[in-house]
């Protein structure tokens, strides 16, 4: 489980930190879309994470 405070930096990236760890990753969410999440740093060919509602 993932706790902590987050931002969305200049480059528009998420960023959750807590006082030991810190995780970037780039999101996009479109209106009424599903949520896609990848990890900063990930490998190209990544597909990452895809969020939706039900």
């Amino acid at each position: 489980m993932l706790s902590g405070e987050w931002t969305i930096n200049d480059a528009g990236l998420l960023v959750l930190s807590d006082e030991r760890t810190q995780l970037v990753a780039e999101i996009n969410l479109q209106e009424d879309g599903p949520l896609h999440f990848v990890l900063a740093g990930s490998p190209e060919e990544d597909p990452g994470l895809v969020f939706s509602k039900e």
